[in-house]
Order: structure tokens, then sequence, then C-alpha cells
């Protein structure tokens, strides 16, 4: 049981400094505040930030380049903050715009990419000043998102949707449309960016997807044994 909570928790953040002390992060939706937890003593070592909470609720949050600090989206307070890694304070905050949810950090870590519902649109914001740089209109309404390995693309899916658009970074708008077999839960891309795999869990099922052709070319069962299948999918790279 302790073994299958690590591989849970390892899903929704991990930072490490360097292979030898790996830390797990994980985001308590209900009181606004990441636990840090040691994988190997499976023990919570750390709750941040240590003064309150981040806002009123976590319903995303992702490592800078540098591993230094957390990006958090408050879905409520409409929040985007900003925690350094070892003050444990929310030190930075904007309120970028209603009904925030996924986040992605794009490979330069120049610009922090939020879903943002209530105008279905994806806000680019500067990860410098905090300041939204530019939005993309999107067809309906965004939860979750993923920069491509290089940059060029950002992927965003819907929550009540089977469509995931395709942004063109440099064109600043849609460029075309995966069309699944049921809402996307998640991406992850291969480290070389030419597949991309989506959750799909009303399905149980990962669709594997060419960048090239953005066209889904295989779809694999994802049903665990107790019946439960995944809502978010990070890739990691294998070690021996």
């Amino acid at each position: 049981m302790l073994k299958l909570i690590t591989l849970l928790v390892m899903a929704l953040g991990w930072s490490g400094q360097g292979l030898a002390a790996p830390l797990v992060y994980v985001p308590n939706e209900g009181n606004a505040t990441i636990s840090v937890i040691d994988p190997v003593a499976m023990q919570t070592i750390d709750t941040m930030p240590y003064h309150g909470k981040t806002r009123q609720r976590i319903n995303g949050f992702v490592f800078d380049r540098n591993g230094t600090a957390i990006y958090v989206v408050d879905t409520i307070g409409n929040v985007l903050g900003a925690i350094r890694l070892g003050m444990g304070v929310a030190d930075r905050r904007v309120t970028a715009t209603e009904e925030l949810e996924g986040i992605s950090v794009s490979p330069d870590a120049r610009h922090i990419a939020i879903c943002t519902g209530h105008e279905n649109a994806v806000v680019i914001i500067d990860a410098v000043t905090l300041n939204e740089a530019w939005r993309i209109p999107l067809a309906a309404m965004p939860d979750h998102c993923q920069y491509s390995p290089d940059g060029k693309w950002l992927l965003a899916g819907h929550q009540d949707s089977r469509i995931v658009e395709v942004l063109d970074i440099a064109a600043r708008k849609p460029a075309t449309q995966i069309r699944l077999a049921e809402n996307s839960r998640g991406f992850g891309f291969t480290p070389d960016g030419k597949i991309v795999f989506i959750a799909n869990q009303k399905g149980s099922q990962l669709e594997m997807v060419e960048t090239g052709r953005w066209k889904v070319v295989r779809a694999i069962s994802a049903t665990a044994r107790n019946g439960r299948t995944a809502t978010d999918l990070p890739l990691y790279p294998h070690r021996e």
C-alpha cells in the first residue's frame, strides 16, 4: 500500500537535488498548501507556504526550470503565485483572470501558460514579471495545457469536449485540432516531441498521437486492476 501511495504522489510533482535526494511535492487542494514528502522515508518533512495558505485552493502547480520555485494556480482566488523553495513563502502574486485551471511552463522558462475557463482562452504570463504577455482564444473551456518539448506548440484540452486544440506559439493562435475518442485529462510528450500520449479517462485508455500530423495512431488500454484510470500524465525518463 505504501508503495502504491508513493507512485500516486510522484505523479503530482517531483523535484530532485540530483538523483541522491529526490523529494515529492503534493498539492493539498482543500487547505491550499503543498506537502513535501521524502519518498524513501515515506513521511512528510515540510509543508508550504510557511506563513498561511497560498490563497484558497491549489488547482495546479509546476516547477521553474531551475527547480528553485513552484508556480501555483489558485482556481478560487484566481491567482498565480510563486513559492521559493527553501523559503516556503508565496512571495509574488498576479491576478490573471477568472477560473484558472491548468498550468505549464515553456521549455525556455520565459513564459507560463494558464488555462482560463471563464474566457475560453490560454493566458500567457511573463515568468519574470508575472504580468500577462498575451492570450490565445479557444473554441471551448480549457482545463489543462502542456508545452511541447521544443516550445513551438501548446496543447489545450477541454473538460467537456473530445477536442484538443494545438496552439502555434509563434503565430499566437490555434493551428489545428486533435479529435479523440473521449475528453482528455492529461498530456505526456516523449523527449524528442515526436509523440504525445493523451490520457483518456472516460475511455480508460491512452491515445498515442504523432505530432507531425496531429493524428491518433494508436489507443492503449490504461485500466488499472481496481478499475480506475489516471487523470494526469507526466512522463519521466527511464534510468537503468
